[in-house]
């Protein structure tokens, strides 16, 4: 498979298009599938694991001058994006005295924490309320679920390590031939240029042995990604061999929705089986069962 390009372009902070093509179907298929597969579940991130909060000692507590209760402060907290910076889990320690509304930018630790969204609501402190929390911060991929022997003290949370919120994949038939796109949505803890590299990197470790095509493909790919073009540009796009390629212009249609190849008729094939079927010249009782298997006696 040669001559085709690899484009990844990037129009918001958010979201991202890989392009690659001109490709067989087959390849655009299993490799598209194989990669947004990965892109959703091996692409590392970070998430709350775990709070503890002075005076609440389970999930369904109430804290004094807090007008959220502690799972409605958990579910606050699920929504907040983070990155971790390295592999060990982060404490972050919070003590705010009311009146005052504690965001999810009051979890920043310098370097190590970073968030995303940080005007996300985490709690609200009335006159003379007081809020006492440690919030543990991971790393990890994929989802964790609560274990059920939980630490004394601490609240577990239920984790979505991953950034990438969706992944939409399309083949198309153009003049050129078939193409692929793989569209990738984050949610602003990763680009998603560096979520695609990730996600090509570890792909083509898993090809080392079985799959050259795919191996060869993943390395353009997470070459592609490391320079992302805007979306006005075609810097990015890289040919086969490695060289710039800027792609041709699309002229896209769906697969199928214009393919010279003749397509049965599916509304006819159904009629004239149940016709047969019902074997109109027989008498209704010599008429032999069809359509079901038969048991020996």
């Amino acid at each position: 498979m040669a001559g085709y390009s690899v484009l990844f372009e990037t129009s918001l902070e958010t979201e991202g298009e890989l392009r690659i093509g001109p490709v067989s179907l087959s390849t655009a298929e299993m490799f598209g599938a194989d990669l947004r597969r990965v892109l959703m579940t091996q692409v590392p991130g970070s998430a709350v694991s775990a709070i503890r909060i002075e005076g609440a000692g389970h999930e369904f507590a109430l804290v004094d001058g807090v007008v959220e209760d502690v799972a409605a402060i958990v579910e606050n907290l699920k929504k907040v994006r983070l990155r971790l910076s390295g592999a060990a889990p982060t404490l972050v320690t919070i003590s705010v005295a009311g009146p005052a509304t504690v965001t999810s930018g009051d979890l920043a630790a310098g370097s190590k924490v970073q968030v995303a969204n940080p005007s996300q609501l985490i709690a609200t402190i009335g006159k003379g309320g007081q809020l006492d929390m440690v919030v543990e911060v991971s790393a990890g991929s994929g989802y964790e679920s609560v274990q059920a022997d939980g630490r004394p003290g601490w609240v577990e949370i239920d984790r979505t390590f991953s950034p990438v919120r969706s992944v939409r994949m399309k083949v198309t038939e153009e003049e050129e031939g078939i193409f692929l796109s793989l569209t990738v949505f984050t949610d602003g803890a990763v680009r998603p240029a560096d979520a695609t590299t990730q996600a090509a990197t570890a792909l083509a470790a898993r090809e080392v042995e079985s799959n050259e095509v795919i191996r060869g493909l993943c390395q353009a790919v997470a070459a592609a990604a490391d320079r992302p073009a805007p979306a006005d540009e075609v810097s990015a796009a890289l040919s086969s061999d490695g060289e710039a390629l800027a792609p041709a212009t699309p002229r896209v249609r769906e697969f199928g929705s214009a393919s010279a190849l003749p397509m049965p008729n599916l509304t006819e094939f159904p009629v004239s089986s149940y016709q047969a079927l019902l074997q109109p010249g027989l008498a209704p009782l010599e008429r032999e069962p069809r359509g079901f298997g038969k048991t020996a006696a």
